[in-house]
């Protein structure tokens, strides 16, 4: 398997990631659009996000709307309390 970058798609899936977490009044937005540049860029067909209780929801948006991009698919397992 040959992993080839997209810049195309990382720049989409980071300006996706922007326009979903700019209504959102959440902390640390910014490595949160890093990640979705990434996974876009990447074309990731498949993340998987393990998430901690009360954890910011900025990531797991922002890799929603990447895994958009790339046409994956987005898990996220969080702990049952």
């Amino acid at each position: 398997m040959k992993l080839v970058w997209c810049s195309k798609i990382a720049s989409k899936s980071y300006i996706a990631a922007v326009n979903a977490l700019a209504d959102r009044n959440l902390k640390e937005t910014n490595v949160a659009e890093m990640v979705s540049a990434l996974a876009g860029g990447w074309k990731a067909q498949l993340v998987v996000e393990a998430c901690a209780s009360g954890a910011g929801a900025a990531t797991s948006i922002a890799l929603q709307a990447a895994i958009q991009h790339a046409q994956g698919r987005h898990v996220c397992v969080v702990p049952d309390e």
